[in-house]
């Protein structure tokens, strides 16, 4: 997977690690979005022989939980705090929190926003209750307790006002400066609370904190700033006995002795406790951060406002520097690990591709040009060697094995009388619609897709098909778009194939397999343009011509043959076969017929082997699949067979039984598997789709 760690220039360094194993009490989370903080690019200052995944709020999906582990499960959307200065923080595809460090986020909670809570809020509750004593909000203020809260509009500031309403705490008095907006939106004005602006000066808001209590004594200040002088006006305004906690080291003595200074440590939420006390932090935090998830799913505590960081874990070093400079007010910056696409008709939501990915996608490919293969009849092949850049090739397929749903499909062929039971050897997904039908916006959901009919733009009768059928989903639809392009740039004509069905086989190791055949359905129309697309381990892909028949050569399965020519042999500018890794084999002389070119002529035709690498791409092209057959067969004793392949291919279907006919032999009715990354293998998740 892929992890940041940060230096103490507070560079970025993207590096490839193992993904962790859970132990007990742990859980393993895929992380979606991660929040940023401003220790991430302190400590690496301060400690400079510590370089780490600093990262420590993380928001995703449980993807393996350890031994004991209770109150989630395999899929579970959550939140959670990484235990700071400790391996697999919240920078990386995966992460790892405590159990008692994570709390569940139900649908109405974005992962954007889940990510803004779990340092800053717990920060910010053990500030109140734990260091200045303050009643919980399950058992209110029942009178006037003044606080003051420095640095108002900062994550931790903002959550210790929030924590402060539900305890029934105020007045209120939030020191700010140019978050004051932001800030007035969580006060409440009637009962008290006002807003001081640090930036009229030191003497001044020292006077405005003591006249905003209005004769009530002050006891209580939390400083989220802790830096230039801020504690030190806190000291000076708040009446004796004080408490004063700060979030970073201070120098006590410069206030007065009746106001006591203490240190709030979020880390010692996952520190046991002191000798002696039965109860500490940790124990708090494992009660609070339920109360927090109960929040968010009835709604009566909200996350901070964010600015997503667009590019990844590529965004994190700019995000970092802005801090360090100062640059966020009232907004925690987030970076988005992995975007979840969610429709209806999916079994699971399905991430979005990792940004440098994506990258990777958009400007380096076409890697190489593609050669011609004709130098047979009936064969139009294009072949990029390799079509996407080897690493990103192998990004690309162990991001679509982890987030696609696959099926094992069964299925039942009959030949007369006799009915076969057919295992297919290999894990299958499909997404598109034919084009009698399309997915569209609403109007008032940009987000959502609905399908309607082509045509008229009404929606499609649920009548239409035997089937629901998906939409291409961002992580393939973009591929299918460069692949489009890359098609149409190589046709004489520049005509685009316009792909509306996405097929993606994984082929577990060298035992899965699909035997010789074509696509050739006519429910692809004629001469379909096929792009097949390997990513993984290497495999053998072998095609062999159709046989011959009186008058022809064997068309379609379902029968007929298409009046054959001796097509040329090659077009100006193309290659032969037999270059690179395409090799041919087992040639025999046929005569191939003409009616427009008498008398017949004798050819050879050989069987082509190709060895397919990651980010290879074949495009069947023209006759092709009318005449020829390919397949990838069974491979023994290479271990690159045992890593695994995905092949996505790329074709039109233009009628509805393409439709069925797609969803019937790709997903079938049986259950749905995903790759666990623990166990190494596809495990089923569903009994039924």
């Amino acid at each position: 997977m892929k992890e940041a760690i940060i230096d103490k220039t507070v560079s970025v360094i993207i590096r490839d690690v193992d993904i962790p194993t859970p132990k007990p009490g742990q859980v393993l989370i895929r992380v979606v979005v991660s929040g940023t903080n401003p220790k991430d690019w302190k400590v690496p200052k301060w400690q400079p022989d510590t370089v780490l995944n600093q990262g420590d709020d993380i928001a995703g999906y449980v993807e393996a939980v350890g031994e004991g582990v209770r109150n989630f499960r395999k899929g579970d959307k959550v939140a959670a705090f990484h235990e700071m200065l400790s391996p697999h923080g919240s920078y990386a595809e995966y992460a790892i929190a405590w159990e008692y460090t994570t709390f569940h986020l139900t649908e109405k909670t974005s992962f954007e926003e889940g990510a803004t809570i779990p340092l800053a809020a717990m920060t910010a509750s053990l500030g109140l209750y734990q260091e200045l004593r303050l009643p919980l909000p399950w058992a209110p203020a029942d009178k006037p307790t003044p606080l003051v809260v420095y640095g108002g509009a900062t994550a931790v500031g903002a959550f210790a006002i929030k924590f402060a309403q539900l305890s029934n705490i105020h007045p209120i008095i939030a020191v700010a400066g140019k978050g004051a907006p932001f800030v007035e939106t969580l006060i409440s004005r009637e009962k008290g609370d006002t807003i001081v602006d640090y930036r009229e000066g030191d003497d001044a808001v020292r006077s405005a904190i003591k006249a905003a209590s209005k004769g009530t004594p002050i006891h209580h200040a939390y400083d989220a700033v802790s830096e230039k002088g801020s504690y030190i006006n806190l000291g000076a305004a708040l009446d004796a006995p004080g408490r004063i906690t700060v979030v970073l080291p201070v120098e006590a003595d410069k206030v007065k002795e009746q106001i006591s200074i203490h240190r709030t440590m979020v880390g010692t939420v996952h520190m046991p406790p002191a000798e002696g006390q039965a109860l500490g932090d940790k124990e708090f935090g494992a009660a609070f951060f339920p109360f927090i998830g109960q929040g968010l799913a009835q709604g009566w505590f909200s996350g901070h406002p964010y600015e997503v960081r667009k590019g990844g874990l590529g965004a994190l070093e700019g995000a970092l520097k802005d801090l360090e400079a100062g640059k966020a007010s009232a907004v925690k910056y987030v970076v988005k690990i992995a975007e979840t696409e969610g429709h209806p008709s999916y079994p699971i939501p399905i991430a979005q591709l990792p940004s440098h990915v994506e990258v990777g996608l958009e400007h380096a490919t076409p890697a190489s040009a593609p050669r011609e293969i004709n130098n047979q009849p009936h064969l139009d092949l294009l072949h990029f060697q390799p079509y996407i850049p080897r690493p990103t090739a192998n990004e690309l397929f162990e991001f679509l094995r982890r987030e696609l749903p696959f099926y094992r499909v069964q299925y039942t062929a009959r030949r007369g009388d006799i009915e076969t039971q057919i295992n297919t050897p290999r894990w299958t997904t499909v997404f598109g619609v034919d084009e009698t039908s399309t997915f569209i916006q609403e109007q008032d959901h940009p987000n959502s897709l609905v399908l309607v009919e082509t045509k008229t733009k009404t929606p499609t009768p649920k009548t239409k098909y035997l089937c629901t059928p998906r939409p291409i989903p961002a992580c393939l639809d973009l591929l299918r778009r460069h692949v489009e392009a890359a098609n149409a740039a190589a046709n004489a004509d520049n005509k685009n194939p316009c792909y509306n069905f996405c097929l993606v086989n994984y082929y577990a190791s060298g035992d899965d397999s699909i035997a010789f055949h074509s696509d050739d359905e006519r429910f692809l129309g004629p001469e379909p343009n096929i792009a097949s697309l390997s990513l993984g381990g290497e495999r053998d892909f072998l095609m062999k011509h159709k046989p011959f028949v009186s008058g022809g050569i064997a068309n379609r399965t379902t029968g007929g043959c298409v009046p054959s020519a001796a097509r040329a042999m090659s077009r100006p500018g193309s290659t032969s076969a037999a270059r690179g890794s395409c090799t041919d084999s087992g040639a025999t002389l046929n005569t191939v017929s003409s009616p427009e070119s008498r008398p017949a002529v004798t050819v050879p035709l050989q069987q082509i082997k190709m060895s397919l690498g990651s980010g290879d791409m074949v495009v069947m092209r023209g006759a092709t699949q009318s005449n020829w057959l390919h397949s990838i067969p069974k491979r023994k004793g290479k271990a690159k067979s045992t890593r695994g392949r995905i092949n996505i291919t790329f074709r039109r279907a233009v009628v509805p039984g393409g439709t069925n006919n797609y969803y019937h032999y790709n997903i079938g009715s049986g259950g749905m598997y995903r790759w666990d990354e623990v166990a190494r293998e596809m495990v089923l998740q569903d009994s039924k789709v």
